[in-house]
């Protein structure tokens, strides 16, 4: 797995962990007005979804939707701040409509690789805090777990041998569920 993509699977960690909660597709509805963008309850639940692509070495955008205190769709950028053997710590800005809103998260994950069929899937979980906020989000604190499930399908050589660890994955797709509460 690519440098690039493990940092994409960890910060999507940062969203995850099953709760009675909107669903996605109610995540997903138009755009929030801006009276919605940040709900008045205190320790209201939140939930974050990701989707994390990435194809032939390249990352795609990684698209959020936020449902709670904070809501709409938008982007993630991420990058590893610390590497141990204990898991990532990932700092990670969500961009959503009406504002920006900073996380931490601590990532841990498992690999089973499969050489056979050149596949690997990974599951990660973790916690995040929300550390910063703008916009219409100013103000928002927050915390919880997330779940990540990350499959991967490896790159073939010109005789269709898997080229394994050695070449970047000829495509890399993460899906996180982040589950919480979120404070304004």
């Amino acid at each position: 797995m690519s440098k690039r993509l493990a940092t994409a699977a960890a910060a999507a960690a940062v969203l995850a962990t099953t709760v009675a909660a909107p669903t996605i597709a109610q995540a997903r509805s138009d755009q929030p007005s801006l009276d919605r963008s940040v709900s008045a309850a205190a320790g209201a639940h939140q939930r974050f979804a990701m989707t994390l692509t990435e194809l032939h070495g390249k990352d795609r955008p990684t698209r959020v939707v936020a449902a709670g205190t904070i809501q709409g769709r938008g982007t993630m950028k991420q990058r590893v701040v610390k590497q141990s053997r204990h898991g990532e710590v990932i700092k990670a800005v969500l961009s959503l409509p009406h504002g920006k809103v900073r996380l931490q998260v601590r990532d841990r994950s498992s690999m089973k690789l499969d050489l056979h069929s050149c596949t690997a899937r990974e599951n990660g979980k973790g916690t995040w805090r929300i550390v910063s906020a703008t916009g219409a989000y100013r103000g928002a604190t927050g915390h919880g777990h997330f779940v990540r499930r990350t499959f991967i399908v490896g790159a073939f050589d010109d005789a269709g041998r898997c080229l394994g660890q050695s070449a970047p994955p000829a495509s890399d797709t993460a899906s996180v569920v982040a589950d919480g509460t979120a404070h304004r």
